[in-house]
């Protein structure tokens, strides 16, 4: 929020309705309230949280060196079929069938789990290793590394305290459930 001295130095773009003037000032746009500017965003219509996303594309990586065809190839068979039947709502055409996507990754998720401790147990069968060490080593492990991904690429983007959060909640969900 921007104080009304700062609103001064914007330019008035445009008056709604309610008789709220709209400013602009290097490319942002905000809306002028009682307590100042509110609502500044970068110009594109889009909070600045969500600056960056764009709909997942699942086209081949021809031009991507060998790194990119290599993740592209190991993520293919968990992407596909979420692609294929989750709405992506990064498109904003989509973005009205978020529930949709809610549940449906939910469901993926129990699926993907359901499999996890299948093919675990038949990894386990084969080299003979006794299912109490698979349940503290393996599946431990498994189910924890998705929560390290995404604590580490929420610190990288500077949100340290969702980052511990993550952490500290998944355990506590993981001792009250599990």
């Amino acid at each position: 929020m921007q104080s009304g001295k700062d609103s001064e130095l914007m330019e008035v773009t445009s008056v709604d309705a309610d008789g709220k003037h709209k400013y602009e000032a290097d490319g942002g746009v905000g809306v002028a309230t009682e307590g100042g500017v509110v609502n500044a965003n970068d110009g594109d219509g889009d909070n600045n949280e969500e600056d960056g996303e764009e709909p997942i594309d699942m086209r081949f990586p021809k031009d991507g060196g060998w790194k990119k065809i290599t993740l592209y190839l190991i993520s293919f068979p968990i992407m596909a079929p979420l692609f294929v039947t989750l709405p992506d709502t990064k498109n904003p055409k989509k973005r009205k069938f978020f529930p949709i996507t809610f549940l449906g990754s939910i469901l993926w998720i129990a699926l993907y789990s359901y499999f996890m401790v299948w093919w675990m147990g038949v990894v386990g069968e084969v080299f003979g290793i006794p299912p109490e060490v698979q349940g503290l080593t393996f599946l431990a492990a498994g189910t924890s590394v998705p929560d390290l991904i995404t604590s580490v690429l929420v610190a990288k983007q500077g949100k340290g305290d969702m980052a511990v959060s993550s952490s500290v909640g998944s355990n506590i969900f993981d001792v009250t459930v599990g």
